[in-house]
């Protein structure tokens, strides 16, 4: 992995570790047009998280360097309990296997594992498993869970001693960046995941409100009831 440092003296390094594209059944937008946007509103990185789908890659790395923002390779597995968070991986794990035989597949494969939303109902993995589990970390603040979920989240993750992330879990342009992971001021690319290990990152951002509770729940259903009650 090539070696970019940024060195802040004022500030926060703000990463969104959580972001859908065109290649998630359920994502909008263009790996260019994310990264453009991203960096646009003030990240200084971007992890691209498509469901079981690691296409954007092909793209992701140089539209990175053409705006000149730091890019941690990721994906969103789903498990048979739900959904897992992986960064730092060249290759794609097995999809569809339980919690436990999926975080060892990550961490054969070189990266890190991070529970996605724990206390989300139908997609989180639930805070047994993911306080249980050998997870690197815990997604504290997602953008698109609740103000509760995100509490109960980070309450899990400080207990268990578990690193802290945050992403948007943006499906369009609008939700990049709303929930961020930050690290520490001076890094290099190689680092980045060593701090979410080493318990060195802190996440901030939006919860989903009431009225995109209502909007989510619904669409939610939908979907869930178009797949056959499958997760995605």
């Amino acid at each position: 992995m090539s070696q970019i440092r940024i060195s802040r003296e004022k500030g926060k390094v703000k990463g969104d570790l959580h972001v859908h594209s065109i290649y998630s059944a359920d994502g909008r937008e263009r790996v260019e047009d994310i990264i453009r946007h991203a960096k646009k509103i003030g990240l200084d990185v971007i992890s691209i998280t498509d469901h079981n789908s690691m296409k954007a890659y092909d793209e992701a790395p140089a539209a990175a360097e053409k705006y000149g923002i730091i890019l941690i390779r990721g994906i969103e597995i789903s498990t048979k309990q739900g959904h897992v968070l992986a960064y730092g991986i060249e290759d794609m794990p097995p999809i569809r296997k339980g919690v436990r035989e999926t975080i060892e597949a990550i961490h054969r494969l070189g990266g890190i594992a991070v529970a996605a939303h724990p206390f989300r109902v139908i997609s989180g993995v639930g805070p047994l498993l993911a306080g249980r589990e050998k997870f690197d970390g815990i997604e504290v603040k997602n953008a698109r869970s609740t103000l509760a979920d995100n509490k109960f989240a980070r309450m899990l993750a400080a207990a268990q001693k578990k690193g802290f992330t945050g992403g948007s879990d943006a499906h369009v342009l609008e939700y990049v960046g709303l929930a961020r992971t930050i690290f520490p001021e001076t890094y290099s690319t190689d680092e980045l995941l060593s701090y979410i290990k080493e318990k060195k990152t802190d996440a901030e951002g939006k919860s989903r409100g009431i009225r995109d509770t209502f909007i989510y729940a619904s669409h939610s259903f939908r979907n869930w009831s178009a797949r056959g009650f499958h997760r995605i």
